[in-house]
C-alpha cells in the first residue's frame, strides 16, 4: 500500500507505507531525492527526450531469423525489410518451407503404398532437410547468398520484383 500525508506539503516530506511481511518502510522524500537525483536539479524541469538512435539488427542476423523463424519469419521479413539481402533470404525461406511442406504431403500421401520403405526414406530425407536448413542459416550469417539450385534463382527473381 502507498500513500502520501497529506497534512504536509508533499515537497518537505512524503510519507509511504510498504507493508510487506509485517514491516513497515518509511521514506523522507528529501533522502529520497539526494539519493536518486543530483542536487540542484529541478525535478520539475526534467522532461524525457525520444531516443535518437536507431535500433536496428544485423542484416545477417535479420536474414539468420529468417531460417530460423520457418516461413512465419520469412514472411514478416519479406514484407517489412528493404535490404535486398534479407529480402533474398527470406524469400528462400518461404520457397524452401513451401517445398518441405509439399515434400510432407507426398510422403503421407504415398506412404501407405510404400509403407516398408517409409521409415527410411523419411529419416533420410529429414536428415537432408535439417542438413540443408542449417547450412542455409550459417550461410545467411556468414553474408553469402547460396542459392539453391531451383529455389535461389526463384528467391532472387522474386526478392528483385518490389
Amino acid at each position: 500500500m502507498f500513500y502520501c500525508d497529506s497534512s504536509r506539503s508533499a515537497r518537505t516530506i512524503l510519507i509511504c507505507k510498504f507493508d510487506k511481511c509485517h514491516g513497515l518502510f518509511y521514506a523522507k522524500y528529501e533522502d529520497f531525492k539526494s539519493r536518486f537525483f543530483e542536487k540542484g536539479v529541478n525535478m520539475e524541469d526534467q522532461s524525457i527526450q525520444p531516443s535518437t538512435t536507431k535500433n536496428t539488427l544485423d542484416p545477417k542476423v535479420i536474414a539468420l531469423l529468417a531460417y530460423l523463424l520457418w516461413i512465419v519469419g520469412g514472411i514478416v521479413f519479406f514484407a517489412t525489410s528493404k535490404d535486398s539481402y534479407v529480402r533474398y533470404h527470406a524469400m528462400q525461406s518461404i520457397l524452401f518451407n513451401i517445398v518441405i511442406f509439399i515434400l510432407y504431403i507426398f510422403l503421407m500421401v504415398f506412404g501407405f503404398a510404400f509403407w516398408f520403405l517409409l521409415p527410411i526414406v523419411a529419416i533420410i530425407i529429414w536428415t537432408l532437410i535439417f542438413a540443408t536448413w542449417i547450412v542455409l542459416m550459417v550461410k545467411a550469417y556468414q553474408g553469402l547468398k547460396f542459392k539453391l539450385p531451383v529455389i535461389g534463382q526463384m528467391a532472387e527473381k522474386f526478392s528483385k520484383g518490389n
